[in-house]
């Protein structure tokens, strides 16, 4: 499946968008909206949809796949809606992804290089260039002098080591972000003392999800007594593609041929 070979790297980035928004909201989500740009555009929509929304609800759901998400998502009334839109800006193509509250709204942007890996853009309308790590750690300020010390010392004297680290802001003196790449999570009393400088309006850790099935025996889509029920409607070579399916690098490839090949159905096992 030659789409599907290069939509896994896309793939892998919608899920990166869910899961760091999700992370970074408290409150309930209301709404999800997605914007594909450029080549992506072009893509199937209904795969990196599926992948977006997963991420998005690991944080309050671990069990949610990318089978499952949209089916949960319309249970918790979640209104989804999707764009899309020619080639814009400097890149080739890329997915914003915005989600609204009661309270507020937090957009995230990202896009795949040549090389095939995803990254962030951009978070809060605030234009970075990110890669993304396993344990990274998400702070917003006041663009002031000093930050980047009180981040470094404080990480420092916690036993916490930096391997790297991205800075953005919206004017002078605006409001800024930064994005560490930890080698381990940051303990409490490191996120302790960030707080206790005052310097920071947001502190949050962010780790990477990897994205899930969820083939356990009470899974709906997990008992092998279904394969081969009903052949007449290809259910049973989609039961057994999944229930073989393992977490690497295979797994969104095989998630994308299936939701092409049968959508439908593969929403059907999950309901």
């Amino acid at each position: 499946a030659e789409e599907a070979s290069k939509m896994g790297p896309w793939v892998k980035l919608a899920e990166h968008l869910g899961a760091f928004v999700g992370q970074l909201t408290s409150e309930p989500i209301l709404e999800v909206s997605i914007l594909y740009n450029g080549a992506v555009s072009k893509m199937n929509l209904e795969a990196l949809n599926c992948a977006a929304i997963a991420g998005l609800m690991q944080v309050t759901n671990p069990d949610v796949n990318m089978v499952s998400a949209p089916v949960i998502a319309k249970e918790r009334g979640v209104k989804i809606t999707t764009s899309s839109q020619d080639k814009s800006g400097v890149f080739d193509g890329y997915i914003k992804l915005t989600v609204k509250t009661a309270k507020r709204e937090r957009s995230i942007a990202g896009t795949v290089f040549s090389d095939g890996k995803p990254r962030f853009i951009q978070i809060k309308g605030i234009n970075i260039d990110a890669e993304i790590g396993q344990h990274m750690l998400y702070t917003t300020n006041e663009d002031v002098p000093g930050i980047i010390g009180a981040l470094g010392v404080t990480m420092g004297e916690n036993g916490v080591n930096i391997a790297n680290f991205t800075l953005g802001r919206a004017d002078v003196g605006g409001e800024a972000i930064a994005l560490l790449y930890l080698d381990d999570q940051p303990p409490q009393p490191a996120l302790d003392a960030l707080e206790a400088t005052q310097l920071f309006r947001q502190i949050r850790p962010e780790r990477v999800w990897k994205p899930r099935l969820h083939l356990d025996q009470g899974s709906p889509i997990a008992s092998r007594d279904r394969v081969g029920r009903q052949p007449e409607d290809g259910r049973d070579v989609l039961v057994r593609n999944l229930l073989d399916a393992t977490q690497d690098d295979d797994l969104p490839i095989l998630v994308i041929e299936a939701i092409e090949g049968r959508p439908d159905a593969l929403l059907d096992l999950v309901a």
